[in-house]
């Protein structure tokens, strides 16, 4: 039996131990406005868990701030109780808060989607998007206007209009006035922080509906046209049959959302081109300070985003210097040649008829670019191509208008013969390893054993649809052993004082790059200094174990893993805003090395006390 003086000594020791828990760390859950148009100051509602105290709501640049004006805890929240211990996630609503910002936008503020977090005791938040805009921004009215006759109206164009469905079931509808003829073009960005693009936990629908569409009832809700509801980021362009009083409804697939997330989006409608032409030509939502790389997701992790070549994305753009920018990944043969020395290639546009094998057009050797357009239902566009014996190939297909999965090219390639050689859909096997999955790629290398000419196809996988928009833009080039996508686990990185962090990082060889990766970090704060990387071999999933389906090496890196560390100096002073580190990289191989690259740019917070931090702001 312990004696009492031991069982004071651990229960003294478990309290300590329990007091000096860290405190959770912060997490966004919404906001609303999404955003706002450059030169504006508007009060922004923040929601998220965590966030007390809220030290900063940190932006990535100085062109958009914001000062915390208030910080409470949800009315949900309040009536749930006594809040809950730090890190703990117990009750639906404990530990969630609501804060009220200012924002002020610079008037020359890059247009897109300006990235912040918000920075507590417990380290930095995940980022939320805020777009900054040309247009005028117009918030949602504070009445209900789910129905036609009490309709938001929207009288210019083009307009924002910053709204959001709270409620479970809410519809909004905006009241329009068009002349017979006239194109408009309607896009919604939403947010959703508890799910990768937020595809599953909020989707939203646009339609256009009229009046009179009933016998009993000539002033009941008619409705015209609805977008594809497979669109994470819903579009829809039409041109309006007659003049007259149309309603556009915003609403979500399901019904289902609502409560504390409050989901909030933001509607655009701006002007399209003439009917007989394509309408309506949608933008991404790009980062406001996209450089030569494309910000995009990075493992699991919601909202998680660190920049990347987009190798394998069909809306990146393939463009005349695509191989020297892949070049740039590599080691140079002759390290005397100039950093330009790209390889250039020649675009070819298919002309119709070119359904069958006698039409296709010939493109003679590669690397050739490969534009058209599947014009209908059942449209395959046809092309020929030559490569001599053993001829390592990559094809990568660009879709600049219709991106998955509305459009989904499909691509074939076949002998003078008539026999399938290779094509872009992939087989792997399910995460349980009982059942098939098949996807198209958009990116596919593949080697050639016999040389000679080849015929292209390339269709929509459904034959089903088609258009003017239909558009895409197809490489065939010979392949470039380089290093692609470097993805850090983490978007951000925090550290302390006399204490080593790690950096856990994934990056992928393309096509049959043999060499080695040095990874470096830059611009660190004082104090704190970076170590050299452990590469090892990425683990070998379960599924792995089982038959190939394909040679998964014609869609898929090779992969490995890295890892840098980072110290703290004891001394290090503490940082109540991020700090931001550059990630860069250079390619080696046969002793000689390539160019450094850029990976990332993640912001790392130093730990510290209230005091000190105090202390630091002031040196």
């Amino acid at each position: 039996m312990r004696s009492i003086p031991a069982l004071l000594i651990l229960a003294f020791l478990s309290v300590q131990l329990e007091a000096a828990d860290p405190p959770a760390r912060p997490k966004l859950i919404s906001l609303y406005p999404l955003g706002g148009q450059a030169g504006d100051t508007l009060e922004v509602e923040l929601r998220g868990k965590f966030l007390d105290p809220l030290q900063v709501a940190w932006f990535y640049c100085d062109q958009v701030e914001a000062e915390i004006l208030k910080l409470e805890r949800t009315e949900e929240a309040k009536k749930e109780g006594a809040e809950p211990e730090k890190g703990s996630e117990a009750g639906p609503y404990q530990g969630k808060y609501r804060a009220l910002l200012k924002v002020r936008i610079s008037p020359d503020a890059e247009l897109g989607a300006h990235y912040f977090r918000a920075v507590t005791p417990g380290g930095i938040s995940n980022p939320l998007r805020f777009r900054v805009t040309s247009e005028p921004n117009v918030r949602e009215i504070g009445t209900k206007h789910n129905e036609l006759d009490t309709a938001q109206p929207i009288d210019s164009f083009p307009s924002v209009v910053q709204g959001r469905l709270p409620e479970l079931g809410e519809v909004d509808y905006y009241r329009l006035q068009a002349t017979q003829d006239q194109v408009l073009c309607f896009q919604v960005d939403f947010f959703s922080s508890t799910a990768p693009l937020g595809l599953w936990t909020m989707r939203p629908k646009l339609s256009i509906h009229e009046r009179g569409g009933s016998w009993f009832d000539p002033d009941r809700d008619h409705r015209l046209i609805i977008n594809d509801h497979m669109q994470h980021r819903p579009t829809l362009a039409y041109s309006f049959p007659r003049d007259g009083e149309f309603f556009l409804a915003v609403a979500e697939v399901s019904g289902k959302v609502g409560m504390f997330e409050n989901p909030g989006y933001q509607l655009k409608v701006l002007p399209g081109g003439s009917s007989g032409e394509t309408p309506c030509a949608f933008q991404p939502d790009r980062p406001a300070h996209e450089g030569p790389l494309k910000w995009t997701w990075a493992g699991e992790a919601p909202q998680s985003l660190v920049p990347m070549v987009s190798e394998r994305d069909f809306a990146r753009k393939i463009e005349a210097d695509w191989i020297e920018r892949l070049q740039a990944r590599s080691v140079r043969e002759d390290s005397n040649e100039a950093s330009g020395g790209g390889i250039s290639f020649e675009s070819f546009t298919e002309q119709e008829p070119n359904d069958q094998s006698g039409q296709a057009l010939d493109v003679g050797a590669i690397p050739a670019a490969l534009e058209g357009v599947i014009g209908g239902p059942g449209d395959i566009d046809t092309f020929k191509f030559k490569v001599p014996d053993g001829a390592l190939v990559a094809f990568e297909i660009e879709t600049p208008l219709r991106k998955p999965s509305y459009f989904v090219p499909w691509m074939k390639v076949m002998s003078a013969d008539g026999e399938e050689v290779v094509e872009n859909l992939n087989k792997v096997w399910g995460r349980s390893g009982n059942f098939v999955v098949k996807y198209l790629e958009a990116k596919t290398t593949y080697s050639f054993e016999k040389g000679g000419e080849y015929i292209l196809q390339v269709r929509d996988i459904t034959s089903r649809k088609g258009g003017s928009d239909f558009r895409y833009r197809l490489l065939v080039r010979d392949q470039v052993p380089h290093v692609g996508a470097i993805r850090p686990e983490e978007d951000h990185v925090r550290v302390t004082p006399g204490q080593v962090s790690t950096l856990e990082l994934s990056v992928d060889l393309e096509e049959g790059f043999q060499g080695e990766v040095l990874l470096s970090v830059e611009n660190l704060p004082a104090g704190v200094k970076a170590f050299p990387v452990v590469a090892s071999p990425k683990q070998s999933r379960s599924t792995e174990d089982l038959p190939p389906l394909k040679d998964q090496k014609r869609y898929r890196a090779s992969n490995q893993k890295a890892t840098v560390a980072l110290l703290a100096d004891s001394n290090a002073l503490p940082s109540r805003s991020p700090w931001l580190i550059d990630l860069t990289a250079r390619p080696v191989k046969g002793g000689k090395m390539g160019e450094a690259f850029a990976i990332a740019t993640l912001p790392l917070l130093v730990d510290g006390n209230e005091e000190k931090q105090q202390l630091a702001s002031k040196r």
